[in-house]
Parts: structure tokens; C-alpha cells; sequence
């Protein structure tokens, strides 16, 4: 059996991701008393659909955390959508040449997984920002196709069921010191992720590196 490409090893560990999550998250009840609700902010790349808040258990949404990683699932059986605006974002190729826009703007489903080093939602301290792994997978309903994009501290290929060895980020170092992304909790039940930053984006077999803007707000509130 040959080698995996590194397109091809960053889309089976996407899928691998995916589809674990998605176990856990179906078998494993929700905690009972409250309920995740995730916002996105009208500044930057992306915006949510103009229907509101995107709340656990309503629309067919699953959104919460398991231990280091906290993921919103807005995709599948549901009318919920995003809005991306990729044809606002700055891209390069693999050799790291500015190109034009790949994907059109437009809406999208979503499924966005953050996973902290060293901490959990819990046990993050108020005020601290993180630097957290970030997943995110846009479906194209319409195509069906689906991109992922992906920024992490470590090297992808050194993930082993979310365990991960300090070793070169994702994108490269270039492109990985330019700009933040931060995972901050702000109060008890409510935590902020902020990115302005570069990440790479695999359509199919093709790698590009997009500068992506947003901000996401996350509340735990009790029922």
C-alpha cells in the first residue's frame, strides 16, 4: 500500500473526525439542564443564515463538548445554513501564490469542531485566550461537495484520536504567524472564538490557504 498524499491523509482524518464525533455525539445523551447555543457575528467571513441563534436540539442541530473538543454540527437533516464569503478571502496555491477565489460565496452547511490543548470548556480560566485546533467542514448541499479547512499548532499527521505531539502547524509557519485565532471563555457559561488567520482549504485533491475573518459567540444556557 503506498503513501498517502498530504491532501489525501488531511481529508481521511477529516472524514475519520467527522464521522467520530458524530458517534459520540448520537450515543452519548446530552447533559441534562441547559443547552449550547452558538452565534455568528455579521463582521467577517462567516455569518449566520438571519434566522437567529443556532441552538442544541432545535432544527436537528447537535451542538456541545466531550473533554477537549466542542463541536457544532449545522449540517444534515436541517434548514440551517451559513453564509460564507469566500470569494472575500485572500487565497494562495501549495507553492503559496496569491490565486483567485476557488469557491463561490454562498451558503453553506457547516460543521465546525475546536479542540483545545490542555484544557477543556470547563476548566478553561475566564479571561485566558487559547490556541486551540480548528476543523471546519462546509458542505455544498446544492454541489454536494464539502471543502475542509483546517489550522492547528501541530502537524495533522501526528493526530491520534485527538491526541496530538507538539510538531510543525497547519498551514505553514509563513503563513501561520500572520494573523490569531483564539478561544477565550469570557464568563462561566459563555465563551468566544475569534480568528483572523490563514488556513488550509482542501477542495477534493487541490490545497489552497485562505485568509479567513470570523468570530463565533458560544453560551451554555440552563433550561
Amino acid at each position: 500500500m503506498g503513501v498517502l498524499s498530504r491532501s489525501e491523509l488531511v481529508f481521511v482524518l477529516t472524514v475519520l473526525a467527522v464521522l467520530l464525533i458524530l458517534l459520540i455525539f448520537f450515543v452519548i445523551p446530552r447533559a441534562g439542564g441547559g443547552a449550547f447555543v452558538v452565534a455568528f457575528s455579521d463582521r467577517g467571513d462567516i455569518n449566520g443564515d438571519g434566522k437567529g441563534e443556532y441552538i442544541d436540539g432545535l432544527d436537528n442541530l447537535r451542538i456541545g463538548d466531550r473533554g477537549n473538543l466542542f463541536m457544532a454540527q449545522l449540517s444534515g437533516e436541517t434548514s440551517r445554513y451559513v453564509y460564507i464569503r469566500f470569494e472575500d478571502m485572500s487565497w494562495r496555491d501549495e507553492d503559496l501564490k496569491p490565486v483567485d477565489p476557488q469557491l463561490p460565496s454562498s451558503q453553506y452547511q457547516l460543521v465546525l469542531m475546536i479542540y483545545l490543548h490542555g484544557a477543556t470548556l470547563r476548566t478553561m480560566d475566564v479571561g485566558l485566550s487559547y490556541e486551540p485546533s480548528i476543523w471546519i467542514v462546509a458542505v455544498d448541499t446544492g454541489q454536494n461537495a464539502s471543502y475542509g479547512l483546517l489550522r492547528s499548532p501541530v502537524e495533522l499527521s501526528d493526530v491520534r484520536f485527538f491526541t496530538l505531539n507538539s510538531t510543525p502547524a497547519t498551514p505553514p509557519p509563513q503563513l501561520y504567524n500572520v494573523g490569531y485565532a483564539h478561544f477565550t471563555r469570557v464568563e462561566e457559561n459563555r465563551w468566544v472564538f475569534e480568528a483572523d488567520a490563514w488556513f488550509l482549504l482542501l477542495k477534493g485533491t487541490e490545497e489552497y490557504y485562505v485568509k479567513l475573518s470570523f468570530e463565533t459567540d458560544i453560551e451554555y444556557r440552563k433550561l
